[in-house]
């Protein structure tokens, strides 16, 4: 009998432990989606993953046709390199050019995934001949949410 309350008490806090590292994966995530309101494609001219790690995915953030909405793209925690148990914060540099002198370069920044919140941050670098804007979702731990990004693209008016 006693064996069988052991077995049941290490499958319960297996299962806990599950449950609270699945939780936290999702907060230590960064998804950044791009919405393309021009009049011309959106390519991907530069990317550079500063402090994070990406993962993998199925389909890279090239080219976002008039009026399209990018896929997902999502980077992760840099545990390797963290001196405790939360990873490093994210922190990406994007540049994108929309058709002819259309230009726009931002940073997309989310915080280390501590005492149940990432905070998310973004910032315009520079724009040329387009309106650049965002929405910010901070990542929640006890939600089981990710840090979201959505840029969105728009012609000059």
């Amino acid at each position: 009998m006693f064996k069988i309350k052991w077995l049941l008490f290490i499958a319960m806090l297996q299962s806990t432990l599950s449950y609270a590292w699945m939780v936290q994966d999702q907060c230590t995530n960064l998804k950044i989606q791009i919405i393309n309101r021009t009049q011309s494609f959106c390519r991907l001219s530069q990317a550079l993953v500063i402090s994070g790690v990406n993962l993998p995915q199925p389909v890279i953030l090239g080219a976002i046709p008039p009026g399209g909405v990018s896929s997902w793209f999502v980077l992760s925690e840099n545990y390797s390199q963290s001196t405790d148990f939360y990873g490093d914060p994210i922190h990406v540099y994007m540049q994108y050019e929309c058709g002819d002198g259309k230009m726009v370069t931002f940073i997309s920044q989310k915080d280390k995934c501590r005492r149940s919140a990432a905070t998310v941050n973004a910032m315009v670098m520079s724009e040329y001949n387009m309106d650049t804007s965002f929405e910010l979702s901070d990542g929640k731990m006890r939600d089981n949410t990710p840090g979201i990004i959505r840029w969105t693209f728009a012609d000059r008016t």
